[in-house]
């Protein structure tokens, strides 16, 4: 004859069960930065392959708890791309009123500006990309600027990549003395940091282009 076991009646182990600073570990993992970069916007299907959109974690949507643990470290490894124009800008705009106080958790942003030309809407298909870092207490620009699309490089290209960063520093600085908490700018700086700099490079190139 056997016995049969008794039926454990105690539930099943959670991750609210086990230690914060393991909890925490294991976060880190499951949210490790994505291999591609975040955008808040909508992308078109040719897109998909090289980005994906910012949208929060499933994990993040368990429970309150594993929420406010986990949602921090997503945006704090990741990066994400801020669009300056068009429907992508206002979708943009969305995505940051949508923060409250998460905002500050952001460690890393791309802001992509559409090379300016003269004829038709201004625009080309290429974009100019600068990064922000949250450095030391505030925002630091980064010192380079890349060419997103692949498409061929415009003439004039370097000059209006190093303008775009320079502006960039100005307006950094500008937007954290009007919206900030020490470097901290919030949402709605951010966003007027974006349009900024968009407007401001169009006025510029239009000026020396005689447009």
């Amino acid at each position: 004859m056997f016995s049969l076991l008794p039926i454990p009646t105690s539930p099943p182990p959670s991750l609210l069960t086990l230690p914060p600073e393991l909890r925490l570990q294991i976060f880190a993992l499951a949210l490790s930065p994505f291999p591609k970069a975040l955008v808040t916007f909508h992308l078109d299907p040719y897109q998909r392959e090289d980005y994906v959109e910012a949208t929060q974690p499933a994990l993040t949507r368990v429970s309150r708890q594993l929420r406010a643990e986990a949602l921090p470290l997503f945006y704090q490894q990741n990066s994400f791309v801020l669009h300056s124009e068009g429907k992508k800008g206002e979708e943009r705009d969305r995505w940051l009123r949508g923060f409250g106080l998460w905002v500050e958790e952001l460690g890393r942003l791309e802001i992509w500006v559409r090379f300016w030309k003269r004829g038709g809407d201004g625009r080309s298909g290429g974009v100019i990309g600068v990064g922000l870092q949250w450095e030391g207490g505030r925002w630091r620009v980064g010192e380079t600027w890349r060419w997103v699309c692949n498409v061929r490089k415009p003439e004039g290209l370097e000059r209006d990549g190093e303008w775009i960063v320079k502006e960039m520093e100005r307006l950094v600085a500008e937007v954290s003395q009007l919206y900030g908490r020490g470097g901290e700018v919030g949402a709605e700086g951010l966003g007027d940091l974006v349009r900024r700099l968009r407007e401001g490079y169009v006025e510029w190139k239009s000026a020396r282009e005689g447009g």
